[in-house]
């Protein structure tokens, strides 16, 4: 969804690394405003950005790029942080 330039809101977890793979993604393309930390978080951040046309615009205008930016699409880069 993101290389698609669709914004992805999530719901930060506790129990397991499955449930922050999109905390990971979002923090790591520079969009940690999508990550809520409760239900209602979650609602208003939903709610907030299906409200803003513009705003929607414009992430998907430059998602791809700054996902493309990022270390993920950077397999030496990747490494190293992993490493």
């Amino acid at each position: 969804a993101l290389w698609m330039g669709v914004p992805v809101v999530t719901l930060q977890g506790e129990a397991c690394h499955a449930h922050n793979v999109g905390v990971s993604l979002l923090s790591q393309v520079g969009h940690e405003q999508f990550i809520a930390h409760n239900i209602d978080e979650y609602i208003r951040i939903a709610i907030t950005l299906a409200s803003d046309v513009s705003q929607l615009q414009e992430i998907r205008r430059t998602l791809r790029g700054q996902m493309a930016q990022s270390y993920l699409c950077d397999g030496s880069a990747f490494t190293r942080h992993l490493e």
